[in-house]
């Protein structure tokens, strides 16, 4: 059995693929826009259903198996607020016949602690001040990206951290619940991740590289699952595994960390999968 993971070098080929900007914000999604005034599918999430590094995002791979217009929206450290913020978006969504919508992770979301940026989610916008009580020793305003913070706040003292993990899943699913209700048309809400949602967390990783969508476990996938029409499961399987690429391998991992992002094979089995939640949604 081939292994769930590999390491590789970035693939170059796909570093600049094809864009177009959509919604208020003119925010930077993958592919082309498709003729939104048929029929069509929304593909709404993060950087994996952006799907940086594949030829062919399982967006692209799930319009080819259907036969219908699919829009990625994906993009970079999306959580559920980038779409609630932005009407156009928000309004397109509930326009397509199904929505999919992948599960991101849960520190891509404002909460008591700390605020993230309007457009792009993985980076902080500001700390509260009980952020700061709780974590005196650290200075946030050190770091702009969310995870690199979430990581030394949790090396520092990993039983501090349970408040903190408390706090981005409970308004992660506040969000999430609230995003659910406003998207106003079928739903299948996508599970794209190395593990399955009841699994720990890899103690060999470190909090530098939680496995997507970091922070978000069973409970709270079987807490949405009322809100939505289908859900889908996408985890590797044999050879179908995710990639772990270096952004920059010419940089040690200590000084830049990983990021894991899935490979084609596990793009097009979550398409093959998705395809038949639709199939069964729309007949």
């Amino acid at each position: 059995m081939v292994s769930r993971m590999s390491i590789e070098p970035p693939a170059r080929a796909f570093d600049k693929p094809e864009t177009f900007r959509f919604g208020r914000s003119r925010q930077i999604f993958r592919g082309t826009l498709p003729d939104l005034s048929g029929d069509f599918l929304a593909c709404a999430g993060g950087t994996e259903t952006f799907g940086r590094f594949v030829a062919r995002p399982w967006p692209a791979a799930l319009s080819a198996r259907l036969g219908m217009a699919a829009a990625n929206f994906g993009t970079s450290g999306a959580g559920p607020t980038f779409f609630l913020k932005d009407p156009v978006l928000l309004e397109t969504l509930s326009r397509a016949r199904v929505c999919i919508l992948q599960l991101t992770p849960a520190w891509a979301t404002s909460n008591r602690l700390f605020s993230v940026r309007k457009r792009r989610n993985e980076r902080l916008q500001s700390v509260a001040q009980m952020l700061r009580l709780l974590y005196p020793e650290i200075d946030p305003d050190g770091f702009r990206f969310v995870h690199r913070m979430l990581a030394a706040m949790h090396a520092t003292d990993p039983v501090r951290f349970r408040v903190v993990e408390h706090e981005m899943r409970e308004a992660w699913l506040a969000r999430m619940r609230e995003l659910l209700d406003q998207i106003e048309t079928r739903k299948v809400l996508l599970w794209f991740a190395q593990r399955r949602p009841e699994e720990e967390e890899p103690p060999e990783l470190g909090p530098m590289l939680r496995l997507p969508p970091a922070y978000v476990g069973r409970d709270m996938v079987e807490a949405l699952r009322p809100l939505a029409d289908a859900v889908v499961e996408c985890v590797p399987d044999g050879g179908a595994g995710m990639v772990l690429r270096l952004d920059r391998p010419q940089l040690s991992a200590e000084l830049v960390p990983a990021r894991l992002h899935p490979g084609q094979e596990l793009h097009d089995l979550a398409a093959a999968r998705v395809a038949e939640a639709v199939g069964a949604l729309i007949g």
